[in-house]
């Protein structure tokens, strides 16, 4: 049986590999913070970057909504600084152990929007060059009063 520190220091150990990619995933995740505005940093965190892709998780569909609008900036940011592992791609996935934990016992139907704010939106994603930004514009816009 092996201690624990015959393990960590074994390079070739898998728990090695592990601790030094959540080391560096700590370390990545507050260069990300700093690209984040306040309001939205505590609400997002790196969960981890699979070779050109970086995966976000968030708290809510509201805060994953409005990091969309931030990807384009975050990746030109990201891709400027050198030291930084090259990302084409950000996935925003919303943690659900912590939508649960704030989730109340009654559900509540979403609210529809005014059909001015339906025809808006509708605009706006169809200005959208990111396609995952307009599609969550057209669904919302789609909850308009008049449906």
């Amino acid at each position: 049986m092996k201690t624990i520190n015959i393990i960590m220091a074994d390079q070739s150990d898998i728990l090695q590999t592990i601790c030094q990619h959540s080391s560096r995933l700590q370390v990545l995740n507050q260069r990300l913070s700093l690209l984040l505005p306040a309001t939205l940093r505590p609400h997002c965190y790196l969960a981890n970057i699979h070779h050109t892709e970086m995966m976000i998780h968030v708290d809510n569909a509201v805060w994953a909504t409005r990091l969309r609008f931030l990807i384009p900036d975050i990746i030109l940011n990201w891709q400027q600084d050198k030291t930084l592992p090259f990302i084409k791609k950000i996935a925003i996935h919303i943690d659900l152990s912590s939508v649960q934990k704030h989730s109340t016992t009654h559900q509540t139907q979403p609210t529809p929007i005014s059909k001015q704010s339906a025809v808006l939106l509708h605009q706006l994603a169809n200005q959208m060059s990111y396609e995952k930004l307009q599609t969550v514009l057209h669904r919302l816009a789609n909850r308009s009063q008049s449906n």
